[in-house]
């Protein structure tokens, strides 16, 4: 089991879920599998500390597309994840000196 608990998008804010979100992974022959159905997640890696690196990854970069992106260039399928992430998130930005 992989809980993640924040994501760090290339923004000036760390970005927390309002409850850790438990990702089951599994073997699949040579490899390990993690699935998460709300984003539409599925990452493949060797070793399990790569699927962990993996998914924040992934996370990161599906939060910028997604919650960050305007609704006008979003799919209808695209604005169920945006409301998703930012139903589940929220926002604390860096402080700055």
């Amino acid at each position: 089991m992989i809980e993640i608990r924040r994501m760090e998008p290339r923004t000036n804010m760390h970005v927390y879920f309002k409850t850790p979100v438990v990702i089951n992974e599994r073997r699949k022959g040579k490899y390990w599998v993690a699935e998460f159905a709300p984003t539409n997640l599925y990452v493949l890696e060797k070793t399990i500390d790569d699927l962990v690196i993996t998914i924040g990854e992934m996370f990161d970069c599906d939060y910028e597309a997604y919650a960050l992106a305007d609704d006008n260039t979003l799919t209808e399928k695209a604005k169920v994840i945006k409301r998703w992430f930012l139903e589940n998130t929220f926002i604390k930005k860096e402080e700055t000196e």
